[in-house]
């Protein structure tokens, strides 16, 4: 079947009213969070936005509320926090991620809709400041630090996976062409999707990620995916 998708139009940026009403719910969500908490919930904020570069610890602490021992308590250096930030973005980005791709009440490339309807509704509720703290970090740190290059390209690789086995089960229902390689795909869609999330924040505009997306799907469906014979041709 060759269904034509058009990724969902999310709503425009949030109002200065909405913006204030997110800051409150996040200062109330702070309350409750131990110190170390505090630090990396703040540290994830600056980092998403601003890159790790552009932050400074003092800054993390004013926001946080935090005083600059009980940094020093919980982090002995300023790429220990930024590690401990990453992995706090890997657990919670691979719970979401199996939440939508692998969620067996939605047809697989539905799933693939739904992930890119979500990463956009966020992408507008901050007017497109912030994109993906993997990809923002991978572009400004991969070639400075190998250890953290291998660590964001760890958690890559475990989206590309669980992408994998979401097209695997549309090959599996017949959405997909038994020739497609899911998992060459599904690199292929994580490659794009980047690029895609940095023309975006250029331009303020979710038309990228749309575009992106919308070509993806149809490909998928049809001979314009990568299949197992074309593999070797693309290395």
């Amino acid at each position: 079947m060759n269904t034509l998708y058009t990724t969902t139009r999310i709503s425009a940026p949030e109002t200065t009213g909405a913006r204030r009403s997110r800051r409150s719910r996040n200062e109330i969500a702070m309350a409750h969070l131990g110190t170390r908490e505090k630090l990396i919930w703040c540290g994830t904020e600056l980092l998403t936005e601003r890159g790790f570069h552009a932050i400074g610890i003092e800054e993390v602490l004013k926001i946080a509320g935090v005083a600059k021992g009980s940094f020093y308590h919980f982090f002995e250096s300023k790429q220990a926090f930024l590690i401990a930030v990453i992995e706090k973005c890997r657990e919670y980005y691979n719970k979401k991620y199996e939440e939508i791709l692998l969620n067996p009440s939605r047809p697989p490339l539905d799933r693939v809709q739904d992930f890119a309807a979500q990463a956009i509704a966020g992408m507008e509720k901050f007017e497109f400041r912030r994109g993906c703290l993997v990809g923002n970090l991978g572009q400004e740190l991969a070639s400075m630090d190998n250890h953290i290059a291998s660590l964001l390209n760890e958690i890559m690789q475990s989206w590309e996976d669980v992408l994998a086995q979401c097209l695997q089960e549309g090959v599996d229902c017949g959405d997909i062409s038994k020739s497609v390689d899911v998992r060459r795909q599904a690199q292929f869609f994580f490659i794009g999707w980047q690029g895609a999330v940095l023309r975006s924040k250029l331009r303020k505009s979710s038309e990228p990620l749309s575009l992106f997306v919308d070509v993806f799907l149809a490909a998928t469906q049809s001979e314009g995916a990568v299949s197992t014979e074309k593999k070797h041709e693309l290395q």
